[in-house]
């Protein structure tokens, strides 16, 4: 296939989902760890790195040639950011920009995406996630005492958060071997009487694949 490279912003962290750096996925944990209590550190450090190499493995797994997140002192980790890039292999019966016509004829969300170097359609879902989820999540980590747990759950009833999912096909028309997918998800707090964060990280996917270019 054709190469692709994409200029990493600051406060982000290039990952090869092909090859295991193990002193990266511990260090990303470890800073990350460090917004646990004192007692639970630790066990905070190993979940998260734990947790970082599975991700990292299916992300590979899935084909995934390179991956981007967010540093963990980046007010973007908030929202768990990951851009994920990876290959599109077509049929040989199949016409590309076929596909991407039905695509945008069915998701109301589907727009043209310019890019001086390729073809690209942008499209975005949302899925909601249950509080059961975060409450896992939570109490998996241990990143809190039981109490103060329960504390946190109960301050969570009522603020919905969602799993924004950003999806980009970028091809050349001429080239069935330079297409790629640029699969982009953030999980965002909806906060009472505050404005939805969706668009501005839509606005830094946007920025982010707008360096997108071809290597060869």
């Amino acid at each position: 296939m054709s190469y692709f490279d994409v200029i990493v912003p600051s406060g982000w962290i290039r990952i090869d989902p092909r090859e295991t750096n193990a002193a990266l996925i511990d260090e990303i944990a470890r800073v990350l760890s460090l917004r646990a209590f004192d007692e639970n550190r630790g066990l905070v450090h190993s979940a998260l790195r734990s947790t970082l190499t599975e991700s990292i493995a299916a992300l590979s797994a899935a084909g995934s040639l390179m991956a981007l997140m967010s540093e963990p002192t980046s007010l973007l980790s908030l929202y768990q950011p990951i851009v994920s890039f990876s290959r599109l292999d077509w049929a040989a019966d199949v016409e590309p920009l076929s596909v991407l016509m039905a695509i945008a004829a069915k998701d109301p969300s589907a727009q043209v995406y310019p890019l001086d170097v390729a073809i690209a359609l942008r499209t975005h879902a949302t899925a909601s996630i249950s509080q059961n989820e975060l409450s896992a999540r939570v109490t998996g980590l241990g990143v809190v005492s039981a109490t103060a747990r329960e504390a946190d759950f109960q301050a969570r009833q009522g603020l919905a958060w969602t799993r924004e999912s950003f999806r980009y096909w970028i091809g050349l028309p001429s080239n069935r071997e330079a297409w790629v997918e640029a699969t982009c998800v953030a999980t965002v707090p909806h906060v009472p009487d505050q404005p939805d964060p969706t668009p501005l990280l839509q606005e830094t996917f946007d920025a982010l694949l707008s360096t997108f270019e071809w290597m060869s």
